[in-house]
């Protein structure tokens, strides 16, 4: 919130990281279902899950810890406000694309943007409130906590539903893809 963007950048990190692994997935594949490359893209964003939450967790745990209270800016509630409307569009396509492909990682692509939604309405609307109510400062930094849990249990559901078999998962055993 405020001047410090760092929580926008590193979920525009997340999020183009994992459209790159979704987009690598059905890249040069004849048919839209391989195996091999979906175990392989699930296993990559259930870590990328819990590395990102982990991420979200400390800076948000520090800014509750040492009171940061944030700076109003239009840019950042015009950014956040776009920012939320076009990610919860694009989460509803990206899920409705995932569930007619038969594809998990494109659905978890689409919780991911879901989420990224989520916490940009989020910042919004605690920049509104903090502009009338100074002490609702703590409304950003405890949604993006709630937010760090919720990823941080998908992508550790992730990770152990997927299929841990060396043939289809060689990141596991150390093989580079």
């Amino acid at each position: 919130m405020g001047t410090d963007l760092s929580d926008i950048y590193l979920d525009c990190l997340l999020d183009v990281l994992a459209a790159t692994l979704v987009v690598w997935r059905f890249y040069g594949s004849t048919s839209t279902h391989s195996d091999f490359k979906e175990n392989v893209a699930c296993i990559c964003l259930g870590i990328l899950f819990c590395l990102s939450s982990i991420g979200i967790m400390a800076k948000s745990t520090h800014d509750l810890a040492v009171h940061h209270i944030p700076q109003q800016l239009m840019y950042v509630f015009i950014l956040a406000g776009v920012g939320g409307v076009m990610n919860s569009v694009l989460g509803c396509v990206k899920y409705m694309l995932g569930k007619r492909m038969k594809s998990q990682s494109l659905i978890l692509e689409a919780i991911n943007t879901s989420l990224s939604a989520i916490l940009a309405m989020m910042l919004a609307v605690s920049d509104i409130l903090y502009f009338y109510h100074p002490s609702a400062w703590t409304i950003d930094p405890i949604t993006s906590i709630v937010v760090a849990v919720i990823l941080f249990v998908g992508g550790l559901k992730v990770l152990c539903r997927r299929k841990h078999n060396p043939e289809t998962t060689p990141l596991l055993v150390g093989v580079a893809v």
